[in-house]
């Protein structure tokens, strides 16, 4: 059962629906407006007065053939890992995902503009981890979640 903040529904049915994307809402915790001083000795209190904001964060569905079915007794991730795309472009990191000869994918692909596109469903076995070992675990893609972001690395800094 998914609780929504009071303005959530208001928010969502803002928001125009998209083939192919799925929004997810957030709570986030603002300061009021700054108070208005009127008269001498007299001022709001603004450090107990925080508020509850709701905004939607958008998911952009992108295929990736690069799956498979978790394995080694994992149901569920246990781990997120962050890599950078080491890519020009997040559109070639895109296109390196979902390239079935790369061989190579995630879950998550995080744009500079903030977009975020979902490649691999959660449920499933994305490849981005290699033959990475962690804390004994052999088999890091059945264990975890990979989120790229979208980042030249070391070799394009200076583009």
């Amino acid at each position: 059962m998914c609780v929504a903040p009071p303005l959530a529904e208001e928010l969502l049915r803002e928001c125009e629906a998209e083939e192919g994307a799925t929004y997810f809402l957030y709570n986030k915790k603002t300061p009021p407006p700054t108070p208005s001083r009127k008269g001498r000795g007299t001022e709001t209190n603004v450090l107990n007065h925080w508020s509850l904001q709701s905004f939607a964060m958008k998911i952009i569905h992108y295929h990736s053939p690069n799956f498979n079915a978790r394995k080694n007794g994992f149901t569920k991730p246990e781990y997120i890992m962050l890599h950078y795309t080491g890519m020009k472009t997040g559109k070639a990191a895109l296109e390196r995902l979902c390239d079935a000869k790369a061989e190579v994918s995630s879950h998550y692909v995080i744009e500079k503009n903030g977009d975020i596109y979902q490649l691999v469903d959660e449920t499933m076995r994305a490849w981005h981890a290699g033959a990475g070992e962690w804390c004994g675990i052999t088999d890091m893609n059945s264990a975890s979640i990979g989120i790229e972001i979208v980042n030249g690395g070391h070799d394009y800094l200076k583009n």
